[in-house]
């Protein structure tokens, strides 16, 4: 600038008086145009326009930003020289250490800045279209003439470490939003692996890692978290900690030196007061639980491991260090507590003490797991590309990142071990837990692997190098090996091994549809019982087709599978098989062993031959078409008990015929006669008399009566058809009601209705709401104490409260120990008729005489009976719905049963309630 080297920083020019040259070339300055030139890369210099003419700092930040990004690499000896115009209103100083690093902005202002440009910049900067996070401006000298700023920007180790340009936070905020990034597992093994296979693609395991910020800006100073990040915190797998260990002027003004062992226990015992809060409320709800009667034997155990945790807590000990029985561990697994997580400390020292914090890191390890490393130099590197990284860490003589080494430490504390796949397509990392058995790893590959699994050959390396031909053999082999099915559930995999899997190919004549369901079938229930089931339905249904009525098919069908069940479950328990081998499985069915299990532990193995011969015997029943199995059960019962007094008649009617025969001459006593007294038709007389004539005799045609009913002609006959359902009758549209409406509404009325109970001192609660056609009922849990009288007392007040025109209280519910409300529906569904007919009610319904009556205030299908009411009065008022009563009475005989099965007679002497049905 004016023929020598520009070495001042933010060097003011005049455009008319001073000369600048670029390359050899002058540089035409203009009083819109910024000019941003850096010492690295050399030659290097950047315009930018600047119509707008702007006089802020803030104004001018983002533009600047842009370019200074675009530029490239830059290293912590780049510094930039902004020789600009605009009148000369302003100067800039721009110190730029690292690239993604905490950047300070020392910003020179001419004159006073506002408050309010102070809080634009504190809210963050806009850096290529995004807004960075909150920036520390601080106010570092205040002149007449000009105001001095330093402005700094934070980079974080997620960053780093996952290569996002994600927003952070210097504290927790309810609008930012948590980052999430996913970072490869790089392992040496898959690498090599990729390397002999070549495939399409390589594939490594995988750790999500989520950033956020606990501490709000309120409660920095106490350390207290936010109950958003406590929230965040408790769907994580495991927790890191970033601790500073390293000091930074900036840094330092805001959150002061660098205190590590207290930044852990001060965080450790946040977690803790927060896991011995929850602990505390649950215990007042199990004591409040046993005070209410309830006391099962898993609240008891809960509540022991409760008041162990508590006291645990109380003594500032995390629950990762408690250790718990496997039932208190299943009855407290869903509280999340954190503290019980496994917890590890990333320790961010500076490349000037990194590596000499020996002492630090093994007072650390006493009580957690921890890895330091350089945060600022992780940060410079995760900026590099691939190729730039390397050849940089081979200059400095660093083997690994800090990204690999973390994602490592993570996956161990977390228990993950992997297992590889190899191939042209792809070589692929699959992670599962340490512990895990061979079947489980096979089903991470594939569910049909977990489910056709065979046989799981393990081995060592070494032993797989010697015997490799063995294994080419074996898998070569066509012939099924069945390993015990006891060991193969409890085959566990461990590091170094190499797993052979063995799977069946499909072998099916309706192919791997047929294989599918004939594999799941013969598992579930067995192979001899499938076949059973396929056969025999379909037998009993060609047999129900041609020969009997199909009334109740899908009834006998479920009642033939049932016996052969039963059949089957019966032959089991008699064998004495056990569930030992995965053969066996297949040929009895998991279903069969379970059912035997369960039954013989309870009832032995006698009892439990009894219950399944009693099934058998009822589904037979039901099969041959006995649809009251009670009637049967009184019927044979009376057929025995009057075979049991005839026996009894004849030998007392014998004695008395043997002293008749001393006393009385025999040609006094006809044989004839004796027969006829002996056995008279007491049958017919009886239904003889009570026959009525009837007051109206139809006139019969008469017809010549023939000696032999045989020679009579048949009367001609017709089929008849029930009428369609479907097509005769329609059904309820879709309802139209706002569904968010309604809920609204019923949550509206049920505070209503709480707070009016409690206006007149009656603590309650709705608890349950039904809504049906025509009315809604609210169930209502009275305190104890409270009088259920006072509920009928206050019908009229509850009325006014939801301007009701009437409700109705049923106090209590019966077998529910509820006081229920009941309140009209503003608008009120219409029930159809076929709606009714078509349920499962009417269906499951085998009386003749059965009738659709409507539906209960749930909405239900009500199906009554006229046989358990041979007298039946309809009464009611006006419009109140007798005569569709009646209507749906009739049709409901009409679609249901045939001229054969009821006979009809309908009486209106006023000739006015049946006139239009």
């Amino acid at each position: 600038m004016n023929g020598s080297v520009c070495t001042e920083l933010a060097a003011r020019i005049d455009p008319e008086k001073d000369v600048v040259e670029y390359q050899g070339k002058r540089v035409k300055l203009l009083p819109e145009k910024i000019y941003l030139m850096l010492n690295k890369p050399k030659n290097y210099l950047v315009t930018h326009r600047d119509d707008f003419q702007r006089k802020t700092v803030y104004d001018l930040l983002p533009d600047f930003h842009t370019h200074l990004f675009a530029i490239g690499r830059l290293d912590y000896r780049s510094e930039g020289l902004l020789l600009f115009t605009n009148d000369g209103d302003f100067a800039h100083k721009i110190i730029h250490p690292r690239f993604k690093l905490p950047k300070v902005y020392k910003v020179s202002v001419k004159g006073k800045i506002t408050g309010l440009q102070v809080q634009k910049l504190q809210k963050g900067v806009e850096i290529d279209g995004k807004k960075t996070q909150p920036a520390i401006v601080f106010v570092k000298n205040r002149y007449p003439e000009k105001t001095v700023l330093r402005i700094t920007i934070f980079e974080t180790i997620f960053n780093a470490l996952t290569g996002l340009e994600a927003e952070t936070t210097a504290y927790s905020t309810g609008k930012v939003e948590p980052n999430f990034g996913i970072v490869e597992v790089k392992d040496e093994r898959i690498t090599k692996l990729s390397e002999m296979y070549q495939p399409k693609k390589t594939i490594y395991a995988t750790i999500e890692y989520i950033d956020f910020v606990g501490l709000t800006a309120d409660s920095s100073k106490s350390g207290v978290f936010s109950d958003s990040s406590l929230a965040l915190v408790k769907t994580a797998d495991a927790l890191a900690l970033v601790i500073r260990n390293f000091s930074d002027d900036v840094i330092s003004q805001s959150f002061g030196n660098p205190q590590p062992l207290q930044d852990i226990e001060s965080i450790d015992s946040e977690l803790i007061i927060s896991d011995l809060i929850i602990a505390e409320k649950r215990l007042e709800k199990i004591e409040l639980s046993k005070k209410r009667g309830i006391k099962t034997p898993e609240l008891q155990i809960e509540e022991k491991a409760i008041e162990k945790i508590i006291a645990h807590l109380n003594e500032n000990l995390p629950l990762r260090s408690l250790e718990l029985h496997e039932e208190e561990e299943k009855a407290i697994r869903g509280f999340q507590f954190i503290s019980r997580k496994p917890l590890m400390i990333i320790l961010n020292s500076d490349e000037n003490n990194f590596g000499q914090n020996a002492e630090l890191i093994s007072e650390i390890e006493k009580n957690y797991k921890v890895i330091e490393f350089a945060g600022k130099f992780e940060m410079e590197l995760g900026g590099l590309s691939a190729e730039e990284a390397k050849e940089f860490m081979e200059e400095l003589n660093i083997k690994e990142s800090a990204r690999d080494r973390l994602t490592k430490f993570s996956y161990e504390l977390l228990g993950y071990i992997s297992f590889f796949t190899v191939g042209k397509d792809e070589v692929r990392a699959w992670t599962i837990k340490k512990g895990n058995t061979a079947l489980e790893a096979a089903g991470k590959i594939h569910s049909d692997l977990a489910r056709g699994f065979i046989r799981a050959e393990c081995l060592w390396f070494a032993v797989f190098l010697l015997s490799i031909l063995f294994l080419v053999a074996l898998s070569a082999k066509s012939s099924v090996i069945f390993l015990d099915y006891q060991k193969l559930k409890s085959a566990n995999l461990s590091f170094g091994e190499i797993i052979g899997l063995q799977f069946p190919t499909t072998n099916n004549l309706v192919g791997p549809f047929g294989a599918f369901f004939a594999f799941w079938f013969s598992y579930i229930f067995g192979k001899y019982f499938s076949l059973a089931v396929f056969l025999g339905t379909a037998l009993l249904g060609i047999f129900h087709i041609f020969y009997i009525s199909r009334k109740n098919l899908f009834l006998k069908i479920f009642s033939f599978w049932t016996l052969v069940f039963f059949g089957q479950q019966f032959a089991m328990i008699v064998s004495n098989k056990a569930a030992e081998q995965l053969p066996e499985v297949l040929t009895v069915g998991v279903i069969h062993l379970k059912i035997s299990e369960f039954f013989t532990g309870i009832f032995g193995d006698t009892g439990t031959q009894i219950i399944t011969i009693a099934i058998a015997l009822t589904s037979v029943l039901m099969i041959f078409e006995v649809e009251n199995i009670k009637k049967v059960i009184v019927a044979i019962s009376v057929k025995l008990w009057r075979l049991f007094l005839s026996l009894f008649s004849r030998r007392k009617k014998t004695k008395v015929s043997k002293i008749k025969k001393e006393t009385v001459k025999k040609e006094k006593v006809p044989v004839r006669k004796t027969k006829e007294e002996t056995v008279p038709n007491i049958i017919d007389h009886v239904a003889e008399e009570d026959e009525e004539e009837p007051i109206y005799k139809p006139k019969i045609p008469k017809r010549k009566l023939s000696q032999n009913p045989e020679d009579m002609p048949d009367e001609p006959t017709r089929k008849y058809e029930k009428p369609d359902v479907e097509s005769f009758l329609i059904s309820a549209k879709s309802s139209k009601r706002n569904r968010e409406e309604i809920e609204k509404n019923i949550k509206k009325i049920s505070k209503i209705l709480e707070q009016k109970l409690a206006e007149f001192s009656v603590d309650a609660e709705v608890i349950n709401v039904n809504i049906g056609p025509i009315i809604t009922q609210y169930e209502i849990k009275p305190a104890p104490g409270v009088k259920v009288s006072k509920f009928h007392s206050l019908v009229n007040d509850l009325a006014l409260a939801i301007k009701a025109k009437s409700i109705r209280v049923q106090a209590p519910i019966p077998g529910r120990g509820l006081i229920g409300i009941e309140i009209p529906n503003i608008n009120r569904d219409t029930i159809f008729l076929k709606d009714i007919l078509l349920s499962e009610e009417m269906r499951s319904n085998d009386s003749v005489l059965a009738f659709a009556l409507g539906k209960d205030i749930s909405g239900n299908p009500v199906v009554a009976d006229l046989a358990g009411m041979p007298h039946l009065l309809i009464a009611g008022a006006t419009g109140s719905g007798k005569s569709v009563c009646v209507n749906t009475i009739i049709n409901s005989l009409l679609f249901r049963t045939t001229p054969e099965e009821v006979r009809l007679v309908l009486i209106d002497p006023k000739r006015i309630e049946l006139s239009e049905q």
